[in-house]
């Protein structure tokens, strides 16, 4: 049962207000469920764990509900910055989400099945597991000065983590990102090939029984992907990590922040652009 209070956040709404796409993965996830906040996908029957931006707002119309107080024109005036009204509409239209519960009632079928508190415990995990990565990128690269990006994203980010003894275990989704030469994608995985297999019989071991769709469930997954293929195809790939609500676990040297910053606005005027189309087809049509 979801404990935790639900909002309804809509786009464009004035619901809104500011935190930084940097902060901490384990604050900017794991609050979500201290401060009481959900983002209700009404037509997948879904509840998510939101954003930090999305989550900063919640808590401030709370503290207007809470305190009888009103948005001021200056907070109603920044409450949705172009990117973040991109990020939201990226979650809403999820391909991957809308694949898997094409309908309200499979969505609300499968929040039955959700543990919030198992999130905490799989992205525990993905610390220890990134540790290990930036540990085997370090005696890959001695001396030299080239850090690395780590993303989490998919269910474990989202907040639909199946409850421990799910038969068909959730995954714990990473992505590695930098500029990578010949040979040291696979270089890196080999090396941190004991930690994943490690992690994933951590994630199974309260399952009594597999029974899952998927050939390795309850893994742990790592994308190492250059930079570049994350730039092609209009951000297509960070597009996906977006949409799956994807945030940094390492970065400080802003090489996801910088990419996803591009991709938004990117994605944002090409759904501008769409939009305006559909107005103006829909404008000569009514004549």
């Amino acid at each position: 049962m979801i404990k935790r209070e639900e909002i309804i956040l809509k786009v464009g709404g004035p619901e809104a207000l500011s935190m930084s796409s940097n902060t901490d993965a384990r604050e900017a996830l794991t609050g979500a469920d201290t401060e009481g906040h959900l983002l209700t996908l009404g037509r997948r029957g879904l509840r998510l764990v939101p954003p930090p931006h999305v989550r900063a707002v919640m808590a401030r119309a709370k503290q207007h509900v809470r305190e009888g107080t009103r948005w001021t024109e200056d907070e109603k005036r920044n409450l949705w910055p172009a990117e973040e009204r991109t990020r939201l509409k990226l979650l809403q239209t999820d391909p991957i989400l809308k694949q898997r519960y094409p309908t309200r009632q499979e969505g609300l079928e499968f929040m039955d099945r959700v543990d919030y508190g198992r999130q905490y415990e799989l992205i525990g995990l993905a610390y220890e597991l990134t540790g290990a990565i930036l540990d085997a990128w370090a005696e890959m690269t001695p001396g030299q000065d080239r850090d690395v990006a780590v993303i989490l994203f998919g269910s474990v980010a989202k907040g639909l983590v199946k409850k421990p003894d799910d038969p068909d275990p959730s995954n714990i989704d990473l992505a590695v990102i930098g500029d990578f030469k010949d040979g040291e994608r696979d270089i890196l995985l080999n090396a941190i090939r004991p930690k994943r297999d490690e992690i994933g019989r951590k994630i199974r071991e309260s399952v009594p029984h597999i029974e899952s769709p998927e050939s390795n469930p309850g893994n742990a997954g790592v994308f190492v992907q250059h930079t570049d293929k994350l730039e092609a195809s209009a951000y297509g790939q960070a597009r996906m990590y977006i949409s799956s609500n994807a945030i940094a676990i390492h970065d400080p040297a802003g090489i996801w922040r910088g990419l996803e910053t591009e991709a938004l606005k990117e994605l944002g005027r090409r759904m501008q652009a769409k939009e305006e189309r559909r107005l103006a087809h829909a404008s000569g049509g009514s004549r």
